[in-house]
């Protein structure tokens, strides 16, 4: 994808997303070219790929439309993304998390030798 229709989907994704737009709401691809100072087959080209993503809805000689989806298909949209990004942000915390805890622990930081307590109540390797 040409960097051009890459932010411009970008930009229209995020303002479909956000609910800035009504559902219903027509998008006109010669105003959406004027607006981002391109041609409208690169505006095409973006309308076609966010109505693949279900964010638009593309209407055979009649135009191109903010979805406008049912309660279920929020509940199974929102369900997605939530499994989607939460496995992401575990992925990306996972590491990093694991490096700042050894950071925050700074000089009280230990490592396992021996016995987890110490003193009268510990276990003498014989009664192990």
């Amino acid at each position: 994808m040409h960097p051009q229709e890459q932010a411009i989907h970008a930009t229209l994704a995020q303002t479909l997303l956000a609910g800035r737009l009504a559902p219903g709401t027509q998008l006109i691809e010669t105003r959406l070219a004027q607006i981002f100072g391109v041609s409208r087959e690169r505006v095409r080209k973006v309308l076609h790929r966010l109505g693949h993503e279900r964010l638009l809805e593309l209407i055979p000689n009649r135009g191109c439309f903010v979805s406008n989806p049912t309660l279920a298909q929020a509940r199974e949209i929102y369900e997605a993304r939530r499994i989607v990004e939460g496995g992401l942000v575990g992925q990306l915390r996972g590491p990093a998390v694991g490096r700042a805890a050894g950071r925050a622990a700074g000089p009280w930081r230990t490592r396992a030798r021996g016995p987890a307590r110490a003193g009268p109540g510990a276990l003498h390797p014989a009664q192990r």
